[in-house]
């Protein structure tokens, strides 16, 4: 996995600050798989041994059937022209990453690792997944546009105070 996160740094220019989402101790132990967002210079040698590693040996070890879903964002390209290809593969990645954002490059670099760790360790696979919302949640005549994730944000702050907007009439 260290691997995988060393060989995704490689994308990234130097001064970016990644927004690396972490499985936090609390999570491993709860039935709500939280995850814990940090922003750190230098993340994967910060982290790695204080968090990313423990836990991800926890979460394989772990005898609860606890699974970790990462919503990612959508994808910002035609998803026509990756048939035949992953989002895995090096040169695939690179293209996708030069067409988005820094918010963007953040989300697929998290899920890229996540992917690649589950991919070579089936226990692993068994408890993690990415998933790719469309970037129109509902029909293409009544959806809604989630080009920034902020449908999702919503969502999660309407489950933590436990209420939701009033629809209008």
């Amino acid at each position: 996995m260290k691997e995988s996160a060393q060989q995704a740094t490689d994308f990234l220019p130097y001064y970016m600050v990644p927004s690396v989402y972490l499985l936090a101790d609390r999570a491993l132990l709860s039935a709500s798989g939280k995850l814990e967002r940090r922003s750190v210079q230098h993340w994967l040698e910060q982290i790695s041994a204080d968090n990313l590693e423990p836990n991800t040996l926890t979460a394989l070890y772990t005898m609860r059937r606890l699974r970790i879903v990462y919503i990612s964002r959508g994808p910002q390209w035609d998803p026509e022209e990756l048939a035949e290809s992953t989002i895995l593969e090096r040169d695939v990645l690179e293209d996708v990453l030069a067409q988005s954002n820094a918010y963007g490059q953040t989300k697929l670099i998290t899920g890229a690792i996540i992917q690649r760790a589950a991919a070579g360790d089936p226990r692993l696979a068994a408890k993690f997944a990415v998933v790719r919302p469309a970037l129109i949640i509902g029909s293409s005549v009544d959806g809604v546009p989630n080009l920034d994730d902020f449908v999702w944000r919503v969502v999660m702050g309407c489950h933590a105070i436990r209420a939701f907007p009033e629809q209008p009439r």
